[in-house]
């Protein structure tokens, strides 16, 4: 299999992504699973792709003067904390560890 084809594919996405406002991710990670790659490294992979697409569309958008600086660094600071922790702990829990998690999570939903 050609890395040239997935590199272009992934391109393709992540423009038209882009360009739309949407971030892609699933579509990254279906292309990557769908060319042969583990799911668990494609999930991983589809977020780097997504990190680095986002980060590129906020210079251009940023340079168009699209971006207001202050609300996206503080909606931004409030994301980033608490998924630097949740991805922190995800890493020291146990897979039953997060399978009650989101039992008790989907269960507090019904209420």
């Amino acid at each position: 299999m050609n890395i040239w084809i997935l590199t272009f594919i992934i391109l393709i996405i992540a423009v038209f992504m882009t360009m739309t406002g949407h971030g892609g991710g699933n579509f990254f990670v279906i292309a990557l699973v769908l060319w042969g790659i583990n799911m668990h490294i494609a999930a991983a992979t589809g977020q780097f792709i997504l990190f680095t697409s986002a980060f590129f569309a906020m210079l251009v958008y940023g340079r168009k003067k699209f971006i207001e600086w202050r609300l996206a660094v503080f909606i931004g600071v409030l994301i980033g904390i608490p998924a630097f922790f949740g991805g922190f702990f995800l890493i020291l829990s146990t897979k039953n560890i997060l399978n009650l998690f989101w039992q008790v999570f989907f269960l507090l939903l019904l209420f």
